[in-house]
Protein backbone atom coordinates (compact mmCIF):
# COMPACT_ATOMS: atom_id res chain seq x y z
CA UNK A 1 0.00 0.00 0.00
CA UNK A 2 1.29 3.47 -0.42
CA UNK A 3 2.62 5.49 2.49
CA UNK A 4 -0.27 8.26 1.86
CA UNK A 5 -2.84 5.86 2.84
CA UNK A 6 -1.76 6.09 6.56
CA UNK A 7 -1.88 9.16 8.35
CA UNK A 8 1.35 9.65 10.28
CA UNK A 9 1.20 12.84 11.67
CA UNK A 10 -1.41 14.76 13.35
CA UNK A 11 0.25 18.11 11.75
CA UNK A 12 -1.24 17.12 8.27
CA UNK A 13 -4.95 17.69 9.04
CA UNK A 14 -4.24 21.22 10.83
CA UNK A 15 -6.86 22.18 8.38
CA UNK A 16 -9.37 19.63 9.08
CA UNK A 17 -12.60 20.63 11.58
CA UNK A 18 -11.51 20.47 15.59
CA UNK A 19 -14.67 17.83 15.61
CA UNK A 20 -13.35 15.86 13.31
CA UNK A 21 -9.81 16.13 14.79
CA UNK A 22 -11.01 14.95 18.44
CA UNK A 23 -12.30 11.76 17.25
CA UNK A 24 -9.51 11.01 14.71
CA UNK A 25 -7.29 11.79 17.34
CA UNK A 26 -8.77 9.55 19.82
CA UNK A 27 -9.35 7.00 17.53
CA UNK A 28 -5.60 6.96 16.47
CA UNK A 29 -4.57 6.87 20.77
CA UNK A 30 -7.15 4.16 20.68
CA UNK A 31 -5.67 1.97 17.98
CA UNK A 32 -1.99 2.64 18.51
CA UNK A 33 -2.97 1.22 22.19
CA UNK A 34 -4.58 -1.82 20.72
CA UNK A 35 -7.70 -1.02 21.87
CA UNK A 36 -9.92 -0.92 18.92
CA UNK A 37 -11.18 -4.17 17.59
CA UNK A 38 -9.25 -5.09 14.09
CA UNK A 39 -13.49 -5.32 12.45
CA UNK A 40 -13.19 -1.52 13.52
CA UNK A 41 -10.01 -0.15 12.01
CA UNK A 42 -11.20 -2.23 8.63
CA UNK A 43 -14.31 0.12 9.03
CA UNK A 44 -15.60 2.92 6.91
CA UNK A 45 -14.73 6.30 8.63
CA UNK A 46 -18.51 6.37 10.10
CA UNK A 47 -18.31 3.27 11.78
CA UNK A 48 -14.99 4.38 13.24
CA UNK A 49 -16.41 7.73 15.02
CA UNK A 50 -19.22 5.69 16.23
CA UNK A 51 -16.92 3.78 17.84
CA UNK A 52 -15.08 7.12 19.76
CA UNK A 53 -18.72 7.83 20.64
CA UNK A 54 -20.30 4.86 22.41
CA UNK A 55 -16.72 4.01 24.16
CA UNK A 56 -17.31 6.16 27.81
CA UNK A 57 -15.33 8.39 28.93
CA UNK A 58 -12.48 7.41 31.68
CA UNK A 59 -11.93 4.97 28.69
CA UNK A 60 -10.94 7.55 26.56
CA UNK A 61 -9.08 9.74 29.31
CA UNK A 62 -7.25 6.53 30.33
CA UNK A 63 -5.68 6.05 26.79
CA UNK A 64 -4.84 9.65 26.51
CA UNK A 65 -3.39 8.91 29.55
CA UNK A 66 -1.65 6.09 28.47
CA UNK A 67 -0.23 7.83 25.36
CA UNK A 68 1.09 10.40 27.85
CA UNK A 69 2.90 8.39 29.72
CA UNK A 70 4.28 6.62 26.76
CA UNK A 71 6.20 9.59 26.22
CA UNK A 72 7.57 10.76 29.52
CA UNK A 73 9.50 9.27 31.82
CA UNK A 74 8.60 10.28 35.28
CA UNK A 75 6.25 8.48 38.72
CA UNK A 76 2.63 8.05 37.22
CA UNK A 77 1.21 10.16 40.18
CA UNK A 78 3.40 12.99 38.91
CA UNK A 79 2.32 12.13 35.33
CA UNK A 80 -1.56 12.58 35.97
CA UNK A 81 -1.20 15.58 37.98
CA UNK A 82 0.88 16.63 34.96
CA UNK A 83 -1.48 15.27 31.91
CA UNK A 84 -4.54 17.04 33.66
CA UNK A 85 -3.09 20.07 33.74
CA UNK A 86 -1.76 19.40 29.65
CA UNK A 87 -5.33 18.43 28.62
CA UNK A 88 -7.83 20.16 30.03
CA UNK A 89 -10.63 18.21 28.51
CA UNK A 90 -10.02 15.20 30.56
CA UNK A 91 -12.84 14.94 32.98
CA UNK A 92 -12.63 11.67 35.53
CA UNK A 93 -10.55 10.85 38.05
CA UNK A 94 -7.09 8.72 38.31
CA UNK A 95 -8.83 6.21 39.77
CA UNK A 96 -11.60 5.94 37.41
CA UNK A 97 -8.70 5.77 34.50
CA UNK A 98 -6.67 3.16 36.78
CA UNK A 99 -8.85 0.31 35.95
CA UNK A 100 -7.74 0.24 32.54
CA UNK A 101 -4.19 0.91 32.57
CA UNK A 102 -3.45 -2.58 33.35
CA UNK A 103 -6.44 -4.37 31.78
CA UNK A 104 -4.62 -7.05 29.29
CA UNK A 105 -7.89 -6.63 26.67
Amino acid sequence: MNKNNYIYNYSNFKETNEGMKTWLSTFLILANLGLVPLHIKSANSNIKKEFIQEQPADKIDAAKFLDYLNNKNIPIEEAWENFIKDDVTIKSEFKDVSKYLNKEN
